[in-house]
C-alpha cells in the first residue's frame, strides 16, 4: 500500500477539484460562518444560508472577502 502522497499524485484533476470544493464547503459552514464575526455577519446580511460556499470558484463571488478580513483584528 502507498503512501497518502503516492495516492494523492494518482487522482484526476476533476477528483482534486472535488476534494478541494468540499473542503471549501466545510470549512465556511462549519468554521467560518458560524464563528468569525465579519463572515457571521455577511451571511446574514445578505441573507445567504450557511450552506451558500459549495465550491472554492463561489468564494470568488463574495463580495467581502479577501485575506485581511479574515485575520484577527484588535480589540
Amino acid at each position: 500500500m502507498g503512501s497518502a502522497w503516492d495516492r494523492l499524485q494518482g487522482l484526476t484533476e476533476s477528483s482534486v477539484r472535488h476534494m478541494q470544493d468540499d473542503a471549501a464547503a466545510r470549512f465556511f459552514r462549519f468554521i467560518l460562518a458560524p464563528f468569525h464575526p465579519h463572515a457571521r455577519e455577511f451571511f446574514r446580511s445578505q441573507r445567504l444560508p450557511d450552506n451558500h460556499i459549495r465550491s472554492a470558484a463561489t468564494i470568488a463571488h463574495l463580495p467581502y472577502l479577501s485575506k485581511h478580513d479574515l485575520l484577527p483584528r484588535p480589540a
